[in-house]
């Protein structure tokens, strides 16, 4: 394969893998961040049960964080990030649609599953591919990155408040899949 096609591809991958990281930290941040109040209304549910929601994604997240580093090391970061971004787009995907508490928690441990995977395979290839501007392109994921926790904030809660949450998500869902 030509270095051209190759550094155009690996260039693609980083790019749709900062947009995963941005929608990471949107899901990461709205729910049960910013809609909690939506969430508790909608769903007439106390306040530890939408508490849970972020404690699903948290703990899978934090807790699978080990385990990627170990994958990332053995697979390298694309193939990792591949299966992970699959397990997030469907977790994030069948959150705004499900109907039951127990629906909910699921479709969040799984998208904090594959959200887990994105970051230090992002780093990873970011290692292998800018040795020499590391530090610049780390920089430039994490900007992008922590950008979607600023937008699930204002941004997310005026969205929510004219198309309500479960459209909120949808949409985010189906943006985050393109």
């Amino acid at each position: 394969m030509p270095v051209v096609h190759r550094k155009f591809r690996l260039w693609l991958l980083l790019l749709c893998g900062s947009f995963l990281y941005f929608f990471a930290n949107v899901q990461r941040v709205a729910v049960p961040g910013s809609i909690f109040d939506e969430l508790q209304r909608s769903l007439q549910v106390s306040a530890s049960g939408i508490t849970n929601l972020g404690a699903a994604f948290m703990y899978v997240y934090a807790l699978n964080q080990l385990v990627i580093g170990l994958l990332v090391d053995r697979f390298g970061g694309c193939r990792v990030i591949a299966a992970g971004a699959l397990l997030f787009c469907a977790g994030s995907a069948a959150f705004p649609f499900s109907d039951t508490l127990y629906m909910l928690y699921f479709s969040r441990a799984a998208t904090g599953l594959g959200a887990s995977t994105i970051y230090l395979s992002l780093v990873k290839e970011i290692a292998r591919t800018f040795n020499r501007k590391f530090t610049v392109m780390l920089g430039l994921l994490i900007l992008i990155g922590y950008a979607g926790g600023i937008v699930a904030n204002a941004p997310f809660i005026a969205g929510v408040q004219i198309i309500g949450w479960r459209m909120m998500l949808a949409i985010t869902a189906a943006a985050t899949i393109l």
